[in-house]
């Protein structure tokens, strides 16, 4: 054993990553006589078609047997001892992230009874004590849903999400922030490492099963404080199979849930092309696979008040390949290439010139292997390297270089001139990562499954950024013409990982287990030299007249260096011997990634921002405002955002088939990272609100403050006691009916409550990253900005069902949300008329959470039907119908900043009914 133990320290120090994300899940159980004695020595033999080959192992003398870290998927387990009859269970469903378990009771041999076949396995997995939701394959390949990888996250237990219709793939996970969530495919971390979010997407038909981790994740998983979204994707197998699909919807199959007073124009679906095909099979049977995917989509459509003639097509390649595969009888390898082509052109606005609209082009390739290998029957050790890079561009979609130009004296705003933030941005990571699994039977008197691990990962994120093409910008406020002007600049971030991790399962006993776990995070952040940038061609960059000017900047080393623990507990007691009723409950402390987008602006020596207003009677433009350089500083003393997790949950299988749970979750979050200002003097103003009469007090700036990033607003007159938090309280009852019988159900319903003071307190979305904008760096931003977040919805209930075998062979699926609107706040424009000394500042009226967006009542069914062509080759033919009650439900304000008399007025709605039309190929 010495010697293992000397090779896993070597791979501490070798192989890492972010998060050691599961790709797998693993099976366990008891082998008892009729008696309920253990019996030890027992072979247990266990095969699926998503497994290159069988596995073995016999029972210890406790009569436990276990598979750790195998493929998801279904399972035949098979048992088998002298002088007993053979046991075999053929329905073992092995879920990601989750332990199967499988008990068996082998009967003394009987001539009449020569193998007993055992029913479903239990539902309940007495080891875990997260909250975790799983989506399989048989969900996933049925449920309507909007091609999107995160359409099922987004209606699991406990998710938000501050947009909604599946328009974005970002989501809240228990009250937290939309950049706290770890994303993960095949093992890889897509979180982007300046963007907090999913940057990498799936072909939806590639995947095999999904995990939505929100509660109670173990030490095996750090740099987040809301959820851990697990996707793994399909492999080849020991038959050749594969699909190719075509998804259709037209103008024509889509209906209208919105019209204007003022347009003719309703909804308009331009084009909606997408295909997928996948092949997969053997390259050697039982130890090589492959597998491989292309995805076509070409979408184009727009909402009320829009032009048809004018719609932009969108526009997705993606490709992926995947090898699997086997050497000896002990180790297992994967390996994958995954990339995607794009053109994303903004959406049509009638608030916006075409010139002013922009179009994002990128591609983002990405790959990575995996290595296996049991060392015993007790040991088994898991290593991966993985990487992703990207270029993406948010460039003129008119290509053009005028002047980008806002009118604020006008409702809603408009936009004409050219784009006003293009930008040219480039992203990496790279992902190393080792993990060792040990079972000791008896240490302690115990059964423990331990789980060490080393995990380490860089990343690197640098924009190039403009004023529109030729740094400046003009804007119209209270009859006057402005004119902003900064030099183009680059800004970004690298970042480096180390983390360190154990956690222990103890079985104490048939009833008790314990989930402990502590794990190491080591995290810096730099901000690197940049090239001092000016306006001039021939350009370095697509995005306008951009310029080396031969100078280089200092960049700052480890403005970021975080070092944390996290303590990890957790338990389940098995009401019932049988293991049908559980307690379970968990703490953990968690803290979150590190966002570059929250700490890489304002970069170092930053350029000079002026705000000029022309002079009517001179028609010169005069300075009225300037932020210099030495106004921004950097701050090495940024905490690490913290989040206490504590739940406490009841699970009941009701019976073989379905299971009832009820948890309640409590979450305290502080130190998130926003604006903090320090210093500078100030003039009380009072102003009376003009919708709600009250008499406030504005800040008018006579020394400017010193503006950095940290971990509280700042000590400006008002701020005492002024911290960013979040706080969550939620009770989750979800019911689940596992495939059988011709249909199975997921059902859920939270009730929660998520207040606080997020860094974009301003912002219709909850915590994204701050990057440049300024939101948050003027103390009048504070008022009234403490209450609900942006994403909290006291009531949702969703299901999802799938029906087999109906009348006339069809099939049925269906997707439901009835949930709480999400809130949002008026907010006030005031100082632009000379009433303070800085430019025109927001502030919001009430607190949020008096006013909401309408409720959520969305309902997505699909029939479909399979025909038999000859041997394995099959013809589906499906019919999806979106949005069945054609909601209208408005999902985004032009703004939220109002003048009296004037009304909120949405510009995205959900999509109206539509009818979607699937054929495929199938063997």
């Amino acid at each position: 054993m010495p010697k293992y133990v000397a090779a896993f320290l070597v791979c501490i120090l070798c192989l890492t990553s972010l998060v050691f994300a599961q790709t797998s899940g693993g099976i366990r159980g008891v082998i008892a006589d009729a008696d309920g004695n253990p019996l030890p020595g027992a072979l247990v033999t266990i095969s699926s078609k998503v497994l290159i080959g069988k596995r073995t192992t016999t029972t210890n003398e406790l009569g436990v047997f276990r598979f750790p870290s195998v493929p998801v998927g279904t399972y035949s387990a098979e048992a088998t001892l002298e002088g007993f009859s053979t046991v075999k269970a053929d329905s073992v469903e092995v879920k990601l992230g989750v332990t199967a378990n499988v008990p068996l009771t082998m009967k003394i041999t009987n001539v009449n009874e020569a193998m007993t076949i055992v029913g479903e396995t239990p539902l309940i997995d007495p080891t875990k004590s997260q909250l975790s939701t799983n989506y399989s394959n048989e969900i996933l390949k049925e449920i309507p849903t909007q091609r999107g990888m995160w359409d099922l996250m987004q209606v699991s237990p406990g998710i938000s999400v501050d947009t909604g219709d599946s328009q974005s793939s970002g989501m809240i996970a228990f009250g937290s922030g939309r950049t706290s969530n770890s994303w993960n495919i095949d093992g890889v971390d897509v979180t982007g490492p300046e963007t907090g979010g999913a940057w990498l997407f799936v072909n939806p038909d590639n995947i095999q099963e999904i995990e939505v981790l929100g509660v109670g994740a173990p030490a095996e998983y750090g740099n987040h404080t809301g959820a851990v979204l697990n996707v793994v994707t399909k492999s080849g197998g020991n038959d050749y199979h594969g699909a190719a699909n075509f998804y259709y919807q037209s103008d024509a199959l889509t209906g209208n849930n919105v019209t204007l007073p003022d347009s003719s124009y309703g909804f308009s679906r331009k084009k909606f092309n997408y295909a997928t095909g996948q092949f997969g099979g053997p390259i050697r049977k039982d130890k090589l696979w492959f597998f491989g995917s292309i995805e076509y989509s070409r979408d184009g459509f727009a909402f009320a008040g829009n032009d048809p003639a004018l719609t932009p097509i969108q526009k997705s390649d993606k490709y992926d390949a995947k090898v699997s595969g086997r050497v000896g009888e002990h180790n297992d390898f994967s390996a994958f290439y995954h990339n995607e082509i794009y053109r994303y052109p903004e959406s049509t606005s009638p608030y916006s010139a075409q010139s002013a609209l922009g179009n994002e082009i990128g591609n983002d390739p990405s790959w990575g292997g995996t290595f296996n290998s049991t060392i015993s029957d007790k040991t088994l050790f898991e290593a991966a390297y993985s990487g992703w890079t990207s270029v993406d561009r948010w460039l003129s979609q008119a290509n053009v270089q005028e002047t980008p130009f806002t009118n604020y004296d006008v409702f809603p705003y408009t936009y004409s001139g050219g784009l006003l933030y293009p930008y040219d941005y480039r992203t990496s990571r790279h992902q190393f990562k080792a993990k060792l699994t040990h079972y000791a039977d008896k240490f302690l008197g115990s059964q423990h499954e331990f789980r060490f691990g080393a995990q380490y990962g860089r990343g690197k994120a640098e924009t190039i950024i403009a004023y529109g093409a030729n740094g400046y910008w003009d804007y119209q406020s209270y009859g006057f013409q402005y004119r902003v002007v900064q030099a183009p600049y680059l800004y970004g971030g690298t970042g480096k990982e180390l983390g360190i991790f154990l956690d222990d399962t103890v079985t104490l006993n048939h009833r008790t287990t314990l989930n402990l776990g502590v794990r190491f995070d080591h995290n810096t952040g730099s901000i690197p030299d940049f090239k001092r940038l000016g306006i001039g061609t021939p350009s370095i960059s697509p995005i306008g007249n951009v310029i080396e000017t031969g100078e280089t900047i200092p960049g700052h080393e480890n403005l970021i260096d975080w070092n944390v623990v996290s303590p990890r507990l957790g338990f389940t007691y098995q009401v019932q011997k049988d293991g049908r009723s559980e307690i379970q409950g968990s703490f953990g402390v968690y803290y979150d990634h590190n966002v570059y987008g929250n700490w890489d602006a304002p970069a170092p020596q930053l350029p000079a921002i002026t705000t000029y207003r022309l002079n009517p009677k001179t028609g010169q433009y005069e300075i009225t405002d300037q932020y210099l350089p030495e106004d921004f500083t950097q701050n090495p003393s940024i905490k690490a955002p913290r989040t206490l997790q504590y739940s406490v949950g009841y699970n009941q299988q009701l019976n073989k088939d379905s299971a009832f749970g009820a948890q309640y979750v409590y979450k305290d979050t502080k130190d998130l990272v926003g604006w903090e200002i320090l210093g500078g003097t100030y003039n009380p103003v009072p102003f009376v609100d003009p919708f709600t009469g009250k008499t406030i007090t504005l800040l008018s700036i006579v020394d400017q403050p010193l503006l950095q990033k940290g971990n509280d607003p700042g000590d400006f007159p008002g701020s005492e006691g002024l911290k960013y938090f979040q706080k969550y309280h939620g009770l989750v009852f979800t019911y689940n009916k596992r495939f059988s019988k011709n249909w199975s159900m997921n059902a859920s319903y939270t009730w929660s409550k998520s207040y606080g003071l997020t860094p974009t307190p301003l912002d219709q979305t909850q915590s994204s990253p701050l990057y440049g904008s300024r939101t948050g760096s003027d103390p009048n931003n504070y008022i009234n900005a403490v209450g609900r977040l942006q994403a909290d919805r006291p009531h949702m209930f969703r299901v999802q069902g799938v029906f087999f075998h109906l009348p006339g062979d069809l099939q049925f699926s269906a997707n439901a949300e009835f949930s709480s609107g999400r809130p949002y706040a008026r907010q006030v424009r005031a100082g632009g008329d000379g009433l303070l000394n800085q430019d025109a500042i927001i502030y919001t009226s009430e607190p949020r959470g008096n006013l909401r967006f309408s409720p959520i009542e969305m309902v997505d069914l699909s029939v479909a039907r399979e025909f038999k062509i000859s041997g394995e080759w099959r013809l589906r033919l499906e019919g999806d119908i979106f949005n069945l009650l054609n909601s209208d439900q408005e999902l985004f304000w032009t703004t939220q900043t109002l003048a009296p008399g004037e009304q909120f007025v949405p510009d995205t709605w959900v999509k109206p009914r539509r009818l979607q039309i699937r054929v495929a190929l199938q063997f």
